[in-house]
């Protein structure tokens, strides 16, 4: 994870920790502190990680060169192609996780 990203979880988590210590915290700050700590693990950003993505992307090769097998196997090649299955402008392990959940439905429908 990124350093700033991983500063901000240590400050949300040090933050409700010390509402949780508090006996006399009221509803108000445990629910800031939840949210705070729910932001934070929802703000997470991952460095350049490549071997998700590279593991992925090779699962998705191996159940294309079977494709014959498979309904979608062009929409998964193009996926593959792009690493941006989610259409967020980046290929990152969000990606790599949708290819391989794509490919586990696919191999238990199989």
């Amino acid at each position: 994870m990124t350093a700033a990203s991983k500063e901000a979880l240590e400050a949300a988590l040090a933050a409700a920790e010390a509402v949780l210590a508090d006996a006399d915290a009221a509803r108000e700050d445990l629910d800031q502190a939840m949210e705070g700590l729910v932001k934070a693990i929802g703000g997470l950003e991952y460095g350049v990680q490549k071997l998700h993505l590279e593991t992925a992307i090779e699962a998705a090769e191996a159940i294309l060169a079977d494709g014959k097998n498979y309904e979608n196997a062009e929409a998964l090649a193009e996926a593959a192609a792009s690493a941006d299955v989610n259409g967020d402008g980046k290929a990152d392990t969000s990606d790599a996780v949708l290819i391989l959940q794509y490919a586990a439905e696919k191999i238990a429908a199989f």
